[in-house]
Parts: C-alpha cells; structure tokens; sequence
C-alpha cells in the first residue's frame, strides 16, 4: 500500500468517524464501548441534575471512574455535588469495578480450571486491559461465598417438595441401526 493510500483510509476512517484497527478494518468493541460510555455519563448527569434541582445543591466537577464491560473499560464520569453524595446505584454499584458478565465470565473459566495467565489472555481479548491474578480471586470469591450460603442455610420448617430423577443409557435398534438413548425413571 503507498503512503497516499494510507492517508485517503484516514481521511475517509475521519470522514465517517467509526474506529478503525491497524489493519483499517471498524473495530466493533469500539464501536459499543463509545456508546455505552456516553449513556452511562448521560444517566449518571441527569440523576445528578434532579437531585440538585430537587435540593438548591449545585454540582462541583467529576471524578472519573473505571469499570470493565464486555466492551471494554469504560472511563465513567460520576458526577460530584458540592454538598453530599451522589452515587449512581442505578448504573454502577458501590466499589464495584467489574460489570457482573465479566465476573461470570471469569468464574466460570476459574471454575473449570483455567489458569490465571489464561484468564488474563482472555480478557485482553476482550478488551479489557489488565486484569490481575488478585482480581480474579476476588471475582471468584464472590460466587463461591453465595453458593456456601445457599449450601448451609437451614431447611427447618419449610416444606420441601422433591422429586428424584435418574437416567440409565440403553442402546435400542431403530430403522435398522443401533442408537443409545436415556431412559429416566423418577420417584
């Protein structure tokens, strides 16, 4: 490719403003991230004017404030007041800096044996700059403590219907061939 190429994929990747890779191909991770990010600042902008309509409160700036998506991270402005706080429960949780389809993500991989290098690989595939091998203990930890809790809560006086299934294979001959099928009982 000559120079002058080069520079008419620029001027045309500017023209029509969508994010391009090194190869000149839309980078549609790009494409997502950007809008999600402006949506969650909008939310978060609107959330604060009301509250400072509501309370004669004014704003005082931003704080930036990183969270990893599927799309990527997102450079969260999370607006300040200059009395109070003001935190967006709607779009992000309190020191949450992970959005929960990368914790399931990342459980499910620790959970069949990944290791973290892996894990980390695999994000960055993702978009998601770094993840450290702390972090994805920590997401986890997390689905674990909830499974021990559900696992040792008391049953006591709560009625609990059941019913137990079991499947044995068996192989059977259908149209001249032979097929393996299960065959459940319940009682």
């Amino acid at each position: 490719m000559t120079a002058t190429g080069s520079i008419a994929e620029a001027t045309i990747s500017a023209a029509t403003g969508m994010p391009r890779l090194a190869d000149g191909s839309i980078s549609l991770q790009e494409v997502l991230r950007q809008p999600a990010e402006s949506v969650a600042d909008e939310v978060m902008s609107a959330e604060a004017d009301q509250l400072c309509g509501a309370t004669g409160n004014s704003r005082n700036g931003y704080r930036e404030r990183m969270l990893t998506t599927c799309v990527g991270t997102l450079t969260l402005r999370v607006p300040k007041l200059r009395t109070g706080n003001l935190f967006p429960g709607d779009v992000l949780e309190r020191y949450q800096r992970v959005d929960w389809a990368v914790m399931a993500v990342v459980a499910k991989m620790h959970a069949t044996g990944t290791s973290t290098r892996k894990v980390q690989r695999v994000a960055a595939a993702m978009g998601i700059e770094r993840i450290s091998g702390d972090q994805v203990g920590a997401i986890c930890a997390s689905p674990d403590s909830e499974a021990e809790e559900l696992s040792t809560r008391p049953l006591g006086d709560l009625p609990t219907p059941y019913l137990w299934l079991d499947a044995t294979y068996v192989k059977y001959r259908h149209s001249g061939r032979v097929a393996s099928t299960a065959v459940v009982t319940r009682v």
